[in-house]
């Protein structure tokens, strides 16, 4: 008889399914938690004076699309790796994508924000990122 070789997990796959597999019974609370983190981006979104930092110790960079694509695509890998099922993942991935766009369009009516098609762009690639992400850390 020959013996079939066992495809051994990396240690960081390892620590995310232990973590995942902790977390899985605690998922209204991580929900509730998400749901926080949707209203904070909300806020930070809607709030005159926000902006992220243009320049870190004297260096211009332009990091607004960073933020934009980590903090939609953390949104959305987060969704995907906490619902306990496909209808509950379903429901946060559907919020996560209407928030990239909705949040944008707010900031037409917000006095010292501006609307973009960048940052809506931005934030489309940072649902799709994290949730290619989530879907990984699900499937592991």
């Amino acid at each position: 008889m020959q013996r079939v070789p066992v495809a051994r997990r990396s240690n960081a796959a390892t620590l995310i399914v232990s973590l995942r597999d902790w977390a899985r019974p605690l998922w209204p609370w991580f929900s509730a938690l998400w749901l926080v983190a949707l209203v904070t981006l909300l806020l930070l979104y809607i709030l005159p004076c926000s902006a992220p930092p243009t320049s870190i110790a004297g260096v211009e960079l332009s990091l607004d699309k960073v933020f934009h694509v980590l903090a939609h695509g953390g949104l959305m890998a987060m969704a995907l790796v906490i619902a306990p099922n496909r209808r509950a993942a379903l429901v946060m991935a559907t919020l996560a994508v209407v928030s990239g766009v909705l949040f944008e369009c707010a900031q037409l009516y917000v006095p010292q924000r501006s609307f973009g098609f960048d940052d809506m762009t931005a934030n489309m690639v940072g649902v799709v990122v994290g949730g290619f992400a989530g879907r990984a850390i699900r499937r592991l």
